[in-house]
């Protein structure tokens, strides 16, 4: 066969689905470096105008400065993540503490919150559980269900840790039923244009299915919820992130 000579219909099929999936996992990364990016960006902008007023509580400018140096470090470790192979592993998985992770994403996401107006609170009924999962995955995943819910919401958006259950309840408008069934594609985004990518509940369904957990969306009452629900641990030590 010459150089020249097409390649068999397989080859050529083969070949797309790795560029297709390739470029997927580059619209991931995108995305989710936007997140700490967008955080960090805000807190420091906050962090400097308190510091141009001469604020006198130099504690809670300290407090704001420690988050953004969480936020530099998840940025490297997810680009540790995606800048190897650009394939997930589940090497990482352990038994980890639910609480101190979700702590965190909510705390990087409260300045968003609030310049929204919406009251974002965070809900320990049981923070002490220890489940299977990985802290940075579990992180990004409470950060993009926030997140989409703060975009949502009217007023309110609650995290809640109940064992090792994690909800995110927001007080937004009841969903389109098709927008429901479509919640979960790749690039399905009811926000508008340069508003979102459509990528983050697929990021989030990917994260929670590598580590054996569910991942539910639906409409109680007046309120839009996404569940998920860990693996346990038995493990006497857990990572608290």
């Amino acid at each position: 066969m010459s150089d020249n000579a097409p390649k068999p219909i397989a080859t050529h099929i083969l070949e797309m689905g790795r560029l297709a999936e390739l470029g997927l996992l580059s619209a991931e990364l995108v995305h989710e470096l936007r997140q700490p990016l967008f955080a960090a960006k805000g807190l420091l902008q906050l962090a400097q105008a308190e510091l141009r007023r001469t604020d006198p509580d130099l504690e809670r400018i300290s407090d704001q400065l420690v988050v953004l140096a969480d936020q530099v470090a998840m940025l490297e470790a997810l680009l540790g993540r995606y800048g190897g192979v650009g394939r997930r592993t589940t090497e990482t998985i352990k038994p980890v503490l639910l609480a101190p992770p979700a702590t965190a994403a909510v705390q990087m996401l409260a300045s968003r919150a609030r310049g929204a107006g919406v009251m974002l609170d965070l809900d320990l009924r049981d923070g002490h559980c220890c489940v299977l999962g990985e802290v940075l995955a579990i992180q990004q995943v409470v950060g993009n269900l926030v997140n989409n819910a703060v975009d949502a919401a009217r007023s309110r958006v609650v995290v809640r840790v109940d064992g090792p259950l994690i909800e995110v309840v927001d007080d937004g408008p009841e969903p389109d039923p098709a927008a429901l069934s479509r919640a979960f594609e790749p690039f399905f985004t009811t926000k508008p244009p340069g508003k979102g990518t459509g990528l983050g509940l697929v990021v989030c369904q990917g994260l929670v299915e590598s580590f054996g957990a569910t991942l539910r969306l639906e409409r109680a009452g007046d309120t839009t919820v996404v569940s998920v629900h860990f693996r346990t641990s038995d493990a006497v030590e857990c990572e608290h992130g």
